[in-house]
């Protein structure tokens, strides 16, 4: 019987979505992009760069060696363009795209899997082994869990640890406005990681114990962070939380609660809503967001609650198997803005698209 249940368990994940699971070439699948004023960056699985020009939507660069291979890309506070490698080296993009080593590991060589920089573009590494601070020298790694955050933690506090003193690769990260790198990796139904660091004063901040399955972090103009969460296990769910600068959390959404108003009335979808990534539009004040009925984007009340709810399109993409999990990751794994508002997305599968407030297109 056990097993019986098991089997349905699987086959309701794979029907749940009308998507399949990933048959694209590889270079169709990108990790990771940013945007300045001109250009998209985005890096493929295999390490490689590639650049769109914003204005034509071409591709200008297009990186054919795989040495280095690059793993992380940042921006710091002068929207200079940094890529970490896998070795564990920093460069700085250059003109035409050349790239200048400035950083080479201290120790033994380690993939770079995100790069920051605080309000005095000081910059920190996330590493296998912590998050490492350049200008001290210093990796920090004591995080606590105070919660239910993932069956894999890896510890590094010495032969008798502590098991609730951890460091996990998150795969979702960002630094708001207060200094605060926000780091997390979601594990379908066996929760996630929630670590955050205070790189002001170089510190570990408590977990924000109410956020789980999250998907993305994204700002306000008055320091206000949204985090969206979905999973899929058995059905769909998804949540939407805002955390104040005091780090006060308040759930905006939940797709399981008919408390909660979406689209002006009280509903319940029937599956719930796997809610994905999204991004804080300034000049609009809203909040976008990615979901399993597409993507929408919403005001925030005064009363804390989803309004002005629009649906905006819904594109046919591709999903990947949760890591394992039962379930399917969200087929969208990043959302940003161009500086004139239109809306680019990194999917786990079809690559990166753009849309301009009428239609969406995919780059090639």
């Amino acid at each position: 019987m056990k097993y019986l249940y098991i089997a349905f368990s699987l086959l309701c994940s794979f029907v749940s979505y009308s998507q399949s699971e990933s048959t694209e070439p590889s270079e169709k699948i990108y990790t990771t992009m940013l945007n300045d004023d001109s250009n998209l960056y985005a890096l493929n699985d295999k390490g490689q760069l590639t650049v769109w020009d914003l204005k034509t939507l071409k591709k200008i660069y297009k990186q054919n060696d795989t040495l280095p291979k690059y793993t992380a890309l940042a921006k710091n506070k002068n929207d200079v363009v940094y890529l970490g490698s896998s070795k564990g080296f920093v460069y700085r993009l250059k003109h035409y795209y050349s790239a200048e080593l400035i950083y080479r590991p201290k120790k033994t060589a380690t993939e770079i899997y995100f790069i920051f920089f605080n309000s005095k573009n000081e910059m920190y590494f996330v590493l296998n082994d912590g998050l490492y601070c350049v200008k001290e020298d210093k990796l920090y790694n004591q995080f606590k869990n105070t919660g239910f955050s993932a069956m894999q933690r890896v510890s590094f506090n010495g032969a008798n640890s502590d098991p609730d003193i951890y460091f996990d690769v998150p795969t979702v990260a960002f630094i708001d406005s207060n200094d605060r790198i926000w780091m997390s990796d979601c594990m379908g139904e066996f929760g996630c990681t929630r670590n955050t660091f205070d790189a002001n004063n170089n510190k570990i901040l408590d977990e924000v114990t109410e956020l789980n399955y999250i998907q993305s972090f994204t700002e306000d103009t008055l320091g206000n962070v949204y985090v969206t969460e979905g999973i899929e296990h058995r059905g769909r769910h998804g949540e939407i939380y805002k955390v104040s600068p005091s780090l006060k959390a308040i759930k905006l959404y939940d797709s399981y609660d008919s408390d909660f108003d979406f689209e002006g009335e009280k509903i319940v979808l029937e599956n719930g809503l796997f809610i994905g990534a999204g991004a804080w539009n300034k000049a609009e004040k809203k909040l976008y967001f990615a979901s399993s009925d597409g993507f929408y984007r919403a005001a925030i009340s005064t009363k804390n609650k989803l309004i002005d709810v629009e649906k905006l399109f819904s594109p046919v993409l591709t999903a990947k198997r949760e890591n394992l999990a039962i379930g399917m990751q969200m087929p969208v794994k990043q959302v940003a803005f161009t500086n004139d508002n239109r809306l680019l997305f990194l999917t786990a599968a079809n690559g990166i698209g753009v849309y301009n407030g009428e239609e969406y297109i995919m780059l090639e």
